[in-house]
């Protein structure tokens, strides 16, 4: 007994002895990397001058010589953990353990460590040998010497200003990226069941991916929803196209009247309406034979059109006529002049709108309960739904994930295009 006491108390040593080497390798590491990034990284960004660079020559040194010992750290704890008597499993957990802690450990002692070095350079600024310093060299330092924007150094409220906003960015940063996270863990841990629950366990596996195909009617529901934004993609972006550059090209009767009426009807919530819209689809589907997911593109196509020609008749009232009067020289007929000229010009706002467009589907959950009652027709908000009231949550979080790929592809490929669509309408002439 006596020996296994000892044999356990020797062990229960070693592992804290790991951790600690870990915990003060960190440490020690983050607070002189502060150093180093405050040394030579921010000085580029126009955070430090380059004078005030000068006053850190010591700091990389230490920074190159002792940046290693947070890696050296976790080597001699992997080498005493190699020599434990434990399985591959423990050995594995053992090891994942210590960089969990490593990388928790890090960013707390790297933040504080900037947020000395902050201080540590404010009072640099406020010496009187870095005043005599300034004065005397200013003029006759090369510009790329002194910084590379042509702002002062900044104040003490100016740095801690941007410290508090960079540190703001990156909790909310944080705040958003920690659900995705736990989504793409539970997807993918084969040791969950149906629920979401916390488990210590990880195994990857994409059995709930499969089990999203075999057990539901996940491929329907994907099917009926791209081919309800597809549609929809198509009918507001000839639509609203076509109407802005009939309001903004052309004078006639009633054009007034009609723009107040749309405008009427775009600030109408499409909520006030739900009554109406189970009546219609009835009349469509039963009277006209119309199926239900072709009502539902038509309820949104229409308010896709109604709630997109303002933007659209505002860029073109941005183009000059002189594009028109070129063209008309030159034989062009008005509907040659929308799809050949006018319609490419507008491709920046079209991006914007096709987006709008086609995500609708994806997220709109209201509308497909309500006029879709069969589970073969359901879009993917109303099929997703039913997943989690059936305690399926593990598929869930799979079937949120391949929502996800369509819309984030569409917004990695078409970004120049949507930032620049954001912007054109604010140039006139």
């Amino acid at each position: 007994m006596e020996e296994n006491k000892t044999f356990k108390s020797y062990f229960s040593r070693e592992k804290q002895a790991i951790k600690t080497t870990a915990i003060v390798s960190i440490v020690l590491t983050s607070i002189l990397l502060g150093y180093f990034l405050m040394t030579f990284i921010l000085p580029f960004f126009g955070v430090m001058t380059l004078i005030e660079k000068a006053s850190y020559f010591g700091y990389p040194i230490y920074a190159l010589l002792f940046s290693a010992f947070w890696l050296i750290g976790l080597f001699i704890s992997f080498n005493l953990l190699s020599k434990r008597k434990l399985n591959d499993y423990q050995l594995l957990m053992e090891k994942k353990n210590i960089m969990s802690l490593a990388i928790v450990l890090i960013i707390p002692s790297l933040f504080i460590s900037l947020i000395f070095l902050i201080y540590f350079q404010i009072k640099i600024k406020r010496t009187k040998e870095f005043e005599v310093f300034w004065e005397k060299n200013k003029d006759n330092l090369p510009e790329s010497d002194l910084w590379l924007s042509d702002n002062m150094p900044m104040k003490a409220g100016q740095t801690a200003s941007l410290a508090i906003s960079y540190f703001v960015i990156i909790l909310w940063s944080l705040i958003i990226l920690w659900p995705l996270y736990q989504i793409l863990k539970t997807t993918f841990n084969g040791e969950l069941t149906d629920t979401l629950t916390s488990s210590d366990k990880f195994s990857f596996s994409f059995k709930h991916f499969s089990g999203l195909f075999k057990n539901t009617k996940y491929l329907d529901w994907l099917l009926n929803t791209l081919y309800v934004a597809a549609i929809t993609f198509i009918i507001v972006v000839l639509g609203s196209s076509f109407a802005a550059f009939v309001y903004s090209r052309n004078r006639f009767k009633g054009k007034k009247t009609s723009l107040i009426l749309v405008m009427t009807l775009g600030l109408i919530p499409a909520m006030a309406g739900l009554i109406t819209h189970i009546v219609l689809s009835q009349i469509f589907t039963l009277g006209f034979g119309m199926s239900r997911l072709m009502y539902l593109i038509l309820i949104y196509g229409a308010g896709g059109v109604i709630g997109n020609i303002f933007i659209l008749k505002g860029y073109l009232d941005s183009i000059s006529t002189e594009i028109d009067d070129a063209a008309k020289l030159d034989g062009c007929s008005k509907f040659k002049l929308f799809y050949r000229i006018l319609l490419p010009l507008m491709g920046p706002m079209l991006v914007i709108v096709g987006i709008g467009a086609f995500a609708t589907p994806f997220a709109d959950f209201i509308l497909p309960a309500l006029l879709l009652p069969e589970p073969d027709d359901w879009t993917l908000a109303v099929g997703l739904q039913s997943l989690i009231s059936d305690n399926k949550e593990t598929y869930f979080a799979a079937g949120a994930i391949i929502v996800a790929i369509p819309i984030t592809t569409l917004f990695m490929v078409l970004q120049r295009n949507i930032q620049s669509g954001m912007t054109a309408g604010g140039v006139k002439g």
